[in-house]
């Protein structure tokens, strides 16, 4: 398998999930490769919060990876991706709470902690 994952082969990974009606390893290792890319453009205070966080995103992928409809969309790489991403954040939400979910912190903004 390569380092990256192509749309094209994403659709047709897909596909023969859909058909079994469940997860190939040929996808999980895509799904590997999506979220490994994009945590790589994150950083994280502790290595372990990287692997609950990808957990995180792992787990959305398994849990809504039968939603896509090929049909609306030829782009299942945009659809895993911003799944992914939204499992990575919220990992880290959980890992770390913020204080006071109504406001946000002024070290988000300058980036000092």
């Amino acid at each position: 398998m390569a380092n990256y994952v192509k749309n094209v082969d994403l659709m047709r990974a897909f596909k023969e999930s859909k058909e079994k009606g469940e997860l190939t390893p040929e996808i999980i290792g895509m799904f590997r490769l999506l979220i490994d890319g994009i945590s790589k453009k994150m950083s994280y205070r502790d290595p372990d919060d990287k692997e609950d966080c990808m957990s995180f995103a792992m787990e959305d992928l398994c849990k809504y990876w039968n939603r896509f409809n090929p049909d609306k969309s030829s782009n299942p790489f945009s659809y895993f991706t911003q799944i992914a991403k939204n499992g990575l954040a919220k990992g880290w939400k959980k890992i770390h709470p913020p204080k006071n979910p109504n406001t946000i912190p002024f070290s988000h903004i300058t980036g000092e902690d």
